[in-house]
């Protein structure tokens, strides 16, 4: 004789999904200066920028820029933009099916299963959802993100190439329009 019935868990199981997107890039750089003055410079110019070290990472500084965050290696010039979201959700009620089942751990296994399915399946939808949200938001942050690297790099080739010009002899006059991304300067060797 074969036994089946049907048991609904109206008790919902909380998921919290997370999903997001990125993309990288590198600083172009000249060497102005031996590497690692170079590294120091691009430091410099970050703080300044009011950009904050990454935790146990001291050549990495980070940003806030549109709702993404915008991360800069100062070691490999690397530079990446990334949005992440994060939602929390709950699984609905869920039906199970049970066919010849004679025990109770039997009936426990099914339940735990249906469970664990009805999480993976909300987690897949919700991750999928952020991550076509995540990769808007970082399509929206493209513009201002693209102009901030710009900026960074010219700062930095500048602080650079100032202090190559002083070691070079006396500086007499300098000219910067950051706008334009122009530098003059005027040295008495």
């Amino acid at each position: 004789m074969s036994m089946s019935y049907t048991i609904q868990v109206s008790e919902g199981v909380e998921i919290v999904a997370r999903s997001g997107d990125s993309i990288c890039t590198k600083l172009s750089s000249l060497s102005v200066l031996p590497e690692l003055e170079m590294s120091q410079w691009l430091g410099k110019v970050l703080v300044e920028s009011g950009y904050a070290p990454v935790d146990g990472q001291p050549s990495r500084y980070a940003r806030e820029i549109s709702g993404a965050t915008l991360e800069i290696d100062t070691a490999t010039l690397k530079v990446s933009a990334s949005v992440v979201r994060e939602e929390t959700g709950t699984t609905g009620s869920i039906k199970i099916q049970i066919s010849d089942e004679r025990s109770e751990p039997s009936i426990e296994t099914a339940t735990a299963r249906a469970i664990a399915k009805s999480a993976s399946d909300l987690t897949a939808s919700m991750e999928k959802e952020l991550g076509q949200k995540a990769s808007k938001d970082l399509a929206l942050a493209l513009p201002e993100i693209r102009t901030e690297i710009d900026a960074i790099n010219h700062r930095w080739l500048s602080a650079a190439i100032k202090e190559k010009a002083s070691r070079l002899g006396q500086v007499q006059r300098v000219e910067e329009n950051e706008s334009a991304r122009t530098l003059t300067i005027s040295i008495k060797v």
